[in-house]
């Protein structure tokens, strides 16, 4: 046994182009994988960037209009039965906003109704008396139609 690779006299030589055409393909596949690399690194990118934005924002931004928070709603209880009462004046914003969360958190809903038996009601048969006013009826028909 010999060590080196015996050699074979049956090799053809190629057809011409066959190896320029297989070198060609090559590098299309090659350029191929490399942009998909690209593309699946540019996609993974742009999502980091959309939820560190998203994530940014929801921590930096303000109260949307109405949005409080429940200790800030708590604190304005007093008030707000007072304004529902018809006793106090209370800065629109501020009525709004309390509506608006004691519709939609329950806690504080039910801490409000604990602590003021009655009152969401009265309140609600106030805003009925007030939105079948016909000059509201009127605006709120406007607005729907514009």
């Amino acid at each position: 046994m010999s060590d080196s690779p015996q050699q074979s006299d049956d090799w053809t030589n190629c057809p011409e182009g066959v190896l320029t055409s297989l070198g060609h393909r090559l590098r299309v596949d090659e350029a191929r994988d490399q942009s998909a690399q690209v593309m699946r690194s540019v996609v993974a990118l742009g999502v980091l960037v959309v939820v560190g934005a998203g994530t940014a924002w929801w921590l930096t931004a303000p109260n949307l209009p109405g949005e409080i928070t429940c200790a800030e709603c708590h604190s304005h209880f007093a008030e707000y039965h007072g304004h529902l009462a018809g006793n106090a004046t209370v800065d629109p914003d501020l009525a709004t906003s309390m509506a608006h969360h004691l519709e939609v958190c329950g806690a504080c809903r039910a801490k409000f109704k604990q602590q003021f038996p009655g009152a969401l009601q009265a309140g609600l048969k106030d805003a009925g008396r007030w939105l079948s006013r016909s000059d509201v009826q009127l605006a709120w028909a406007i607005i729907r139609a514009g």
